[in-house]
């Protein structure tokens, strides 16, 4: 690692809470991708989208994906979809629920639906 590296940091913004203090001092960039409130343990990363109305830096994750055309699959979408359950209390958690996440789930669960329609295509060719 050196100055041209870059660092990513999802689901925190707090420097008390990240533990990879010297790879931050040896990166030259950082982003920073989170939905907790900031304050002034926020770090200062280079680029950041701190989003406090979101349900979770999953959500976060899955727009930025779809927004740059990033065609993920099953395993991504799977591990986003646990991130959302997780940070929404396994979506009990009404006030960090809005349309926006659900839509999120929707794409998300779409995708492993196709992935495992795929699988059984090719499982019946082979």
């Amino acid at each position: 690692m050196d100055k041209s590296s870059l660092v990513i940091i999802v689901d925190n913004n707090n420097i008390d809470r990240i533990s990879i203090k010297d790879v931050l001092n040896l990166c030259g960039h950082s982003i920073i991708i989170d939905h907790h409130k900031t304050n002034d343990k926020t770090y200062q990363s280079d680029y950041s989208l701190i989003d406090k109305e979101s349900s979770s830096a999953s959500e976060l994750v899955e727009l930025l994906l779809t927004e740059f055309n990033f065609e993920y699959n099953s395993d991504i979408a799977t591990a986003l979809l646990a991130g959302l359950h997780l940070d929404t209390d396994r979506f009990q958690a009404q006030d960090r629920i809005s349309k926006r996440t659900l839509k999120v789930c929707y794409r998300l669960v779409d995708e492993t639906s196709r992935s495992e329609e795929r699988f059984s295509r090719n499982a019946e060719t082979d």
